[in-house]
């Protein structure tokens, strides 16, 4: 059976009495991923897929207002959307760089040996 003090809700209990008053907006989204890196990947990954919701929207709006002919609010359309395009770009670029963080800090060290293996007989190593 796992440690009880280990479960999100004795995280947020022990949380709360150290706080006087409310907790921080990042200290909550630590606890509830397991980490702040992690809170950092899913924050970066729904802030991409909200501009990439916008660019979407933004360029049926362009398209339906060049199709009524009024070309000032198709060009704001594609402004708009070139906007969200960049903020999309950098968002995928930040997530990129966390994700790789990530990956990184999994990867451990080769064990180094203290002495170098020497061959006293064919088959046979020592130490």
């Amino acid at each position: 059976m796992p440690d009880p003090s280990l479960s999100p809700f004795h995280r947020l209990m022990e949380l709360e009495a150290r706080c006087d008053g409310p907790i921080a907006a990042a200290a909550r989204r630590a606890l509830a991923f397991g980490s702040a890196r992690e809170a950092m990947i899913a924050e970066t990954e729904a802030e991409a897929a909200f501009f990439r919701s916008l660019i979407g929207r933004t360029r049926r709006a362009g398209k339906a207002w060049r199709d009524r002919g009024n070309r000032i609010m198709a060009a704001c359309a594609r402004a708009d959307s070139r906007l969200y395009l960049d903020a999309w770009r950098a968002r995928r670029r930040r997530l990129a760089e966390l994700l790789s963080e990530r990956s990184a800090a999994h990867i451990r060290r080769p064990i180094q040996m203290t002495r170098p293996m020497t061959t006293t007989s064919p088959g046979r190593m020592s130490a």
